[in-house]
């Protein structure tokens, strides 16, 4: 008998044709298991009446459907956080740039003008989840998804099922859940090259990015944050009519770092009410993804200024402070942040 085995739930994706279209996955995804969380709200409309009777309820309406999908604490591999990333930045969606013999690297474009779900904009994505042994009875369907937030965690020291290397996110969409009694599209698992905590290296400089290499930074998390806006207009339905990001993404970047210099603290501090831009890139390389140079790799640059840090304190006996930075436009990288990955994936994410 059926009885949805939590050890059993299964999730595949697509990167949708066109928003909403619900298109069929194209692969497997791979979280921690309990990593995946959705809430579909239906928002009840009670119609209560003065009508001579303790009873004031006389029926519960359905408003509108809203649709949040979460994913929690998860391992970074280099051939799927590109994928995820596409919500967020639709150039990961395209073809990768051949690196060397068989490694492919998309580089992120973060659009400063363009808000729609397009090559230029975001994607949106599909995604069926369930648990296979009661997926003839239920499942669920979830189009239309865009990224709303992304973290982006890493420390050098991990152990247990911690790599070092995760991300997290919030996805939203202006679609329907569907149910489903069965799975579309025939996949096969995939190969993943996991990045973890050992492979990473972090950069500071103030003008050519990745240029400073500093070992003193032990952990650190990216935040971007670009919530959706929902457009209900009259058309007798129950969904949303449309979802946009209108407004401007925030970003931010918080590191701990050994205080054994006083280099982030006189940026913090400045010069004559100016504080010093940092150009913070964090790089996770692992193993050949091409022929003899190429490497799995995820790298994340961010262009920001303190706002604020701590006073230092004792960790296993020695100094840290954290320091916390606020994301600023860079004509370098067209934004203040961009994320670049390789592997060994030739097809576009639109279409595998």
């Amino acid at each position: 008998m059926a009885t949805g085995s939590q050890s059993l739930t299964s999730l595949r994706g697509a990167v949708e044709a066109t928003e909403g279209a619900a298109t069929t996955p194209t692969r497997l995804l791979y979280l921690p298991q309990g990593a995946l969380t959705y809430s579909r709200t239906k928002e009840p409309i009670a119609i209560e009446l003065g009508w001579a009777k303790f009873d004031a309820v006389q029926d519960i309406l359905s408003g509108i459907e809203d649709v949040t999908v979460n994913v929690a604490t998860s391992l970074v591999s280099t051939e799927d956080f590109g994928w995820w990333l596409s919500a967020f930045d639709g150039a990961f969606g395209a073809v990768g740039t051949l690196s060397d013999t068989t490694a492919y690297t998309r580089t992120g474009a973060p659009s400063q003008t363009d808000n729609t779900i397009s090559a230029t904009g975001q994607r949106s994505l599909h995604l069926q989840y369930a648990a296979t042994d009661l997926v003839a009875t239920y499942g669920i369907s979830l189009p239309g998804l865009v990224g709303e937030s992304l973290t982006f965690n890493f420390a050098k020291r991990a152990s247990g099922t911690d790599t070092g290397c995760t991300w997290s996110g919030t996805f939203r969409t202006g679609y329907p859940a569907i149910p489903i009694t069965a799975f579309t599209g025939s996949l096969s698992d995939r190969a993943q090259t996991w990045m973890i905590g050992n492979y990473g290296k972090t950069f500071v400089d103030t003008s050519t990015m990745g240029g400073t290499a500093d070992p003193e930074i032990t952990s650190g998390s990216f935040t971007l944050n670009r919530p959706a806006a929902f457009h209900d207009g009259l058309d007798a339905t129950g969904n949303h009519t449309s979802m946009h990001r209108p407004n401007q993404w925030e970003t931010g970047l918080t590191l701990l770092r050994k205080f054994s210099n006083l280099t982030e603290y006189n940026a913090y501090v400045g010069t004559a009410s100016v504080k010093t831009l940092r150009k913070v890139r964090v790089l996770f390389e692992g193993a050949l993804a091409g022929a003899a140079t190429a490497k799995h790799t995820v790298r994340l640059d961010f262009v920001g200024k303190h706002v604020a840090i701590s006073e230092p304190e004792w960790q296993d006996g020695l100094y840290y402070a954290t320091h916390t930075l606020r994301g600023i436009y860079d004509t370098g990288i067209g934004a203040s942040w961009r994320f670049m990955t390789t592997n060994a994936i030739a097809a576009a994410y639109t279409a595998a």
